[in-house]
């Protein structure tokens, strides 16, 4: 568990350190921030007084459908239900740049890891489905 733990924190570290190399190359005018799904505010600026649910973004922008548990929204992605992790990064970097900046992420590390982690969990086909 500790040696996933480095390792998720290595993949997260090397992706706020790319993040960081586009700020630094850019003018003040450069926007980049994303969402703590936890508390909605804001990741790398100071969060104002509004909050934004990637739940309601989610079901909102991409016309996903929602489950209700409890006081817990779920978004359900088309074809992998709830097994999903919703995050939202907002910029006005231009789309170019930021598909240049996913194109030289190392993929092959966060595959290896995310192939490692789904056969850990062997999930039954009706698990990736939400309810109506």
């Amino acid at each position: 568990e500790n040696q996933d733990q480095n390792q998720n924190q290595t993949v997260d570290d090397e992706l706020k350190e790319d993040i960081l190399k586009i700020e630094d190359n850019q003018n003040d005018l450069l926007f980049m921030d994303g969402v703590d799904p936890m508390t909605g505010g804001s990741i790398y600026s100071k969060s104002g007084p509004s909050i934004y649910d990637e739940v309601d973004g989610g079901s909102r922008l991409l016309k996903w459908k929602t489950q209700q548990i409890q006081y817990c929204g779920i978004l359900c992605h088309p074809k992998y239900g709830s097994h999903i992790y919703p995050s939202t990064i907002f910029t006005n970097y231009s789309i170019e740049n930021v598909i240049e900046f996913f194109n030289e992420i190392n993929c092959k590390e966060l595959v290896e890891y995310g192939n490692k982690k789904v056969s850990e969990n062997k999930y039954e086909e009706q698990n990736y489905k939400c309810g109506n």
